[in-house]
């Protein structure tokens, strides 16, 4: 969660009034699937683990049942993660070629600034926040973590980020930054040849390197990340593959994929490598979940549920940033104090949104049509006498 990725909304979109409620929708659900596994396995673990809730229930029954919703939750969590990445592959890769199309170039520093303006203002208070609880010994946070943080390089074998608890969640955000400097430079150097080859390459390569265990940083598998980004990338990047999820985005084979994909805890070990084959396929199989529901948004965004998981998706950057504070298990706080009251969670998070995040998405994106307009303007032939 991305962030996503968390933060993969855009400035430009939003501001011409062009959300995608049902796009929107997935971020909010994404969101949620991570803070209900950090809530149930970390932050409430001596509620909500299965020896508890089999000694609060009487019936065999609803002990089973508790039981099993905690295995989907754990495996979840996760997986939202991985929604994130699809997303963000999606988004920038899409507002990258229609910027190209409509200009004929794609201008690095507006993109460079319009991302700098989405996601370093709340990381930058986030972090801040920490440094203060730290001074305050209401937590503990290392300024080794700290500048790991900052340099976006928590997912790197060389960072172990992973064992401070209030910096650990930055591993995903690190992963969307790599991708986002990375990126636009492949998609300037070969829009015009094919970005989606480019896109469908990496993909096979990050999923081969999945099943590499030098490439697991922790628990968390950079191979698996950067393939789900790849599959968004390919998603936007090419039409056929968007007609093919098109004619097959029926309502029953959409609900035997999202059965496959978030069944996996509870599907028997039938043959050796399975759960290594679920991995590869999991990239295309969210795409596809993802993807084959825009057939269907006209339904979809008159429903409440998919409207209120909408707003969840306009603020899931900041509710990524900041959960990782409220939800921490209790023996990484040092003392009680505001930030061991889980509720504290959403006014937070709609602060930070409204009083920074907005503003400074608006901002990003007023920079970077200017500077897109003086590229533009820079690299116009000059016209004969």
């Amino acid at each position: 969660m991305t962030t996503t990725t968390v933060t993969t909304s855009d400035a430009t979109a939003a501001d011409r009034g062009a959300r995608n409620l049902t796009l929107d929708a997935w971020r909010g659900l994404s969101v949620l699937l991570v803070i209900c596994y950090h809530g149930v396995f970390f932050r409430f673990q001596d509620f909500f683990r299965p020896q508890a809730l089999a000694l609060d229930l009487a019936d065999t029954f609803p002990s089973f049942l508790a039981a099993n919703a905690y295995r989907l939750i754990v495996y979840a969590g996760p997986l939202g993660v991985k929604f994130f990445f699809v997303i963000s592959g999606y988004i920038i890769t899409k507002l990258l070629q229609e910027e190209h199309r409509r200009a004929g170039r794609v201008s690095l520093s507006a993109f460079y600034v319009r991302r700098a303006c989405r996601i370093l203002p709340v990381l930058w208070l986030f972090i801040g926040c920490l440094c203060v609880a730290t001074a305050l010994h209401l937590i503990e946070v290392t300024p080794r973590a700290v500048a790991f943080g900052l340099a976006f390089i928590c997912n790197t074998s060389v960072t172990a980020c992973y064992s401070d608890w209030f910096l650990a969640h930055l591993w995903s955000l690190s992963v969307e930054e790599q991708f986002y400097l990375a990126w636009p430079l492949l998609v300037l150097l070969f829009a015009a040849r094919g970005i989606w080859r480019i896109a469908l390459a990496f993909g096979a390569v990050f999923l081969a390197l999945a099943q590499v265990s030098l490439f697991f940083v922790g628990e968390w598998n950079n191979g698996l990340s950067f393939a789900c980004i790849a599959a968004g990338a390919l998603y936007a990047s090419h039409a056929g593959i968007r007609r093919y999820v098109a004619r097959l985005a029926s309502v029953p084979v959409i609900a035997l994929v999202a059965l496959a994909v978030f069944a996996r805890p509870f599907i028997p070990l039938l043959f050796p490598g399975q759960f290594r084959l679920h991995d590869l396929l999991t990239p295309l199989l969210i795409c596809f979940l993802i993807f084959s529901s825009f057939e269907h948004r006209a339904l979809l965004e008159r429903t409440m549920a998919v409207r209120s998981l909408a707003k969840v998706g306009v603020v899931s950057y900041g509710l990524y940033l900041w959960q990782q504070l409220f939800l921490a298990s209790p023996d990484h706080y040092l003392r009680p104090s505001l930030l061991t009251q889980t509720y504290l969670l959403v006014p937070v998070v709609m602060i930070s949104y409204f009083a920074l995040e907005r503003p400074f998405v608006r901002l990003g994106a007023a920079l970077s049509k200017r500077l897109s307009r003086a590229n533009r303007a820079s690299f116009t032939p000059a016209r004969p006498a």
